[in-house]
């Protein structure tokens, strides 16, 4: 979460609880498992329908960065990487412009919880 709140980078991963699960459930997870990374608002963090779980004892921020995001301009039909600061997803750091690679970048734009939810219940179902 960026310092202050506001926006979330979220790792969506594949599964499904009837419940909330535990932080030892979750330990076990990498980000390379993850179906989507993304930038989220925190509103639903704020209103409490995502519960917080807690601290995880073993977390640690090098293994789950903050990836290259891709922005595109569709009347220039130009496209940038783009970069966040690791420790704030709401930093902008910087934008190159980028070649056509860019299919395996996730959209630089802002998801809000309720997409997320539709989301993420469209990738489960697949």
């Amino acid at each position: 979460m960026a310092p202050g709140g506001k926006i979330l980078l979220v790792y969506l991963l594949g599964l499904k609880f009837n419940e909330a699960p535990s932080l030892t459930e979750l330990a076990t997870f990498r980000p390379d498992e993850a179906l989507r990374c993304l930038r989220v608002g925190d509103l639903a963090l704020l209103k409490g329908d995502w519960p917080v779980l807690g601290d995880a004892l073993n977390w640690a921020r090098e293994y789950w960065p903050t990836p290259t995001f891709v922005r595109r301009d569709d009347l220039s039909k130009r496209v940038w990487r783009v970069y966040y600061d690791d420790a704030a997803p709401s930093g902008l750091e910087r934008e190159e412009l980028a070649s056509n690679e860019i299919s395996a970048f996730e959209s630089a734009g802002l998801y809000g919880c309720g997409a997320v939810a539709i989301l993420l219940a469209k990738l489960l179902v697949n």
